[in-house]
């Protein structure tokens, strides 16, 4: 694809979705009491934030859509204090809907490769339905965007997002919660918390050289098709009895 449209690596672009439950859990004993204290929801219980992220090979990160559960965006979600110049939405599961991939697209994307003047670039993205709607197909098709769609099962050896970023920012985001599990009694982290941790782990996970590394783990930039040939995630086939 990109040889046939003569994208170059500056024009090339991962986007992902990362999920998290606002929930803190606490199981520190405490020696005065001896009581373990935890807080724990349902299943049914429990609320997802939702993040779509894009970054770019020459290690840009663009802005990003935060999905809430609910209705409405609320005052109350946010903080006093400082609120991140982020572009922010809500669904009925916190997950992504078809209307919100299309929103990143027009809100977010296109105006960023508008910017660049490039006449092709390349989304490397995973086969989730939000991504694969005739609107967002026909977006892409408008404005020169070319869709590389993962290999089903192969997104973790193969997405940058997944590789490097998000993972660093996962790890800071439970270290996060933990501490503040510790310090609030175990609390449930609410959207207004959630805003202040999730700004604090994206600081850590996407620096120009994680995403780089990001890149170079899935065998992209630069081009090397051994680094997810010889991953520890890829299982080796067996081989046959001669």
């Amino acid at each position: 694809t990109k040889v046939e449209y003569s994208i170059y690596n500056k024009d090339t672009y991962n986007f992902n979705k990362a999920s998290f439950i606002i929930v803190c859990i606490n199981t520190r004993v405490l020696s005065s009491s001896k009581k373990k204290k935890a807080y724990i929801q349902s299943l049914e219980n429990r609320k997802w934030v939702s993040i779509i992220e894009c970054i770019s090979t020459t290690r840009q990160k663009l802005h990003y859509i935060v999905i809430f559960k609910g209705k409405n965006l609320q005052t109350t979600w946010f903080p006093l204090s400082y609120i991140p110049s982020w572009l922010y939405t809500t669904s009925e599961n916190g997950w992504t809907l078809n209307v919100i991939g299309t929103k990143w697209l027009q809100r977010i994307f296109i105006p960023k490769i508008a910017i660049s003047g490039s006449q092709y670039c390349l989304l490397i993205l995973d086969g989730h339905s939000s991504h694969i709607n005739i609107d967002f197909l026909w977006l892409c098709k408008q404005h020169h965007i070319k869709l590389l769609y993962l290999p089903v099962y192969l997104s973790h050896v193969l997405q940058p997002l997944d590789l490097a970023p998000f993972s660093v920012i996962k790890s800071s985001y439970q270290r996060q919660i933990q501490e503040l599990a510790s310090l609030d009694n175990a609390a449930p982290i609410k959207k207004e918390r959630f805003i202040a941790c999730y700004y604090q782990a994206r600081e850590e996970g996407f620096t120009e050289c994680i995403i780089q590394a990001g890149w170079q783990a899935a065998g992209i930039c630069p081009f090397n098709i051994s680094q997810v040939l010889n991953s520890s995630q890829v299982s080796q086939r067996p081989t046959t009895p001669t």
